[in-house]
């Protein structure tokens, strides 16, 4: 019986033994085919080329609706606002040299809201983008001396131009007007000084010529958004009229840039 139980506890240890020098082959096999599987199955990822970015700033650029020439009129409508730079806005000093009498400064007001209105009609000829537009524009202006000044002068004024543009393939459209402002001219006093039209400031209509540019940047469609710049040089010209005194003529100098941002809808 002794016998019979030593045979059977050789015998298991015998297949321990087996069993575990077999074991590590085939464990380390299993582990390579997984590894294998695991690398076959799973997606490479890779980091994006200088090609990839390249293609993605061409696909931002681009602008479909250029893409194809464009052979009918299109009427195109838009706003801006404009920030206005005087460049002469000072003339001598007080009584010397001045605009007229104390008034030896000119201060352009500020309106920051879109009501710079204009409409354009264009027709693709060529590379070109050639038009016809028409804008509504307005200016006020003080006058200022030591003592703070006499008023205001109001200019409304209508833009006729030409117009020309570079269509492309780009979201970037530059362009570039030439035309003639009409200008009505006025001037609002400060009732101190003018004495309930005791002294006054009788101005004239102006007209000048004027170039401006810039570039449209479409953003969806039709819809586009703009950088604007605009340079006029106008006079306004003028008599003081005090009480039964001789008239005495004056000229204001209003000659300025204008920047501006605007947006525009193309039907």
């Amino acid at each position: 019986m002794s016998h019979m139980t030593t045979r059977i506890f050789q015998s298991i240890a015998f297949s321990y033994a087996l069993l575990l020098l077999v074991r590590g082959p085939l464990a380390a096999h299993a582990e390579t085919n997984a590894e294998s599987i695991d690398k076959q199955f799973r997606p490479s990822i890779t980091e994006p080329t200088e090609t990839n970015r390249t293609k993605n700033l061409s696909r931002f650029l681009e602008n479909p609706s250029q893409t194809a020439k464009q052979s009918a009129f299109r009427v195109e409508l838009g706003t801006r606002i404009l920030y206005v730079s005087l460049l002469a806005a000072t003339k001598g000093s007080p009584y010397n040299h001045s605009f007229i009498g104390s008034i030896y400064k000119l201060d352009a007001y500020q309106n920051y809201l879109p009501l710079r209105p204009y409409v354009q009609i264009t027709k693709r000829i060529g590379p070109a983008e050639l038009g016809l537009g028409l804008s509504y524009d307005q200016l006020k202006v003080a006058t200022v001396d030591d003592g703070g000044g006499d008023g205001d002068i109001q200019m409304y004024n209508l833009m006729l131009y030409l117009l020309a543009a570079y269509p492309n393939k780009t979201r970037f459209t530059p362009f570039g007007e030439f035309g003639l402002a009409a200008y009505w001219n006025s001037f609002d006093p400060d009732p101190t000084w003018s004495q309930n039209g005791y002294r006054r400031f009788d101005l004239e209509n102006s007209t000048s010529p004027y170039l401006a540019g810039g570039c449209d940047v479409a953003i969806t469609g039709n819809f586009s958004a703009n950088l604007y710049i605009r340079y006029v040089n106008v006079d306004v010209d003028g008599e003081y009229i005090y009480d039964s005194h001789n008239p005495e003529p004056f000229t204001f100098t209003l000659e300025h840039i204008a920047y501006g941002v605007g947006v525009k809808y193309a039907f």
